[in-house]
């Protein structure tokens, strides 16, 4: 192939897909699940590297990502994205869960739909919503730190998440 038709074959490759992607259609698995409220399941994973700023020694907070689930018909676990808030919760040192209603959290952060939507990628194949936890310069007193997710959709009971125990 000559390089004019291999630049004329890219240019209509590109055009095709945008084409497609905004009648639409996309790749499998392109397009994000619609929103829902009512979830099965949910993990919350926590990933190896601090948040840090470049003038600062100290972690500046926490990666987190979120996975959500739903069951088909077949009874089968489906990636999910949610149309509730999402807060995170984190506590200084290492917390049971049995413990988490009578320790006063460190830091919550709450999350909307709208800022969900703008969180949200695909990791290991499944969509998740990818969070940055920043407590800037009011850092914990502890060097671990426990953080909880807490599902709330509109008109159900709220659902956590297991807690995720993090040395940042």
């Amino acid at each position: 192939m000559t390089r004019p038709t291999a630049v004329k074959t890219t240019a209509m490759v590109v055009a095709a897909t945008a084409l497609l992607m905004s009648a639409g259609c996309a790749p499998p698995g392109a397009v994000p699940p619609m929103p829902v409220d009512k979830i099965d399941a949910m993990t919350l994973v926590a990933l190896t590297l601090p948040l840090r700023v470049a003038e600062q020694k100290e972690p500046a907070g926490v990666q987190m990502q979120i996975f959500f689930y739903t069951t088909n018909p077949a009874g089968q676990p489906e990636s999910a994205t949610i149309s509730g808030n999402l807060e995170m919760i984190m506590f200084e040192d290492a917390i049971s869960p049995e413990d988490m209603s009578a320790t006063r959290p460190f830091r919550t952060w709450t999350f909307t739909p709208q800022q969900l939507s703008g969180l949200l990628r695909k990791s290991m194949g499944l969509w998740c919503y990818h969070l940055p936890l920043e407590w800037g310069s009011n850092l914990p007193a502890s060097n671990v730190v426990t953080v909880i997710a807490r599902y709330v959709p509109q008109g159900r009971p709220p659902m956590y998440s297991s807690p995720a125990t993090i040395v940042p």
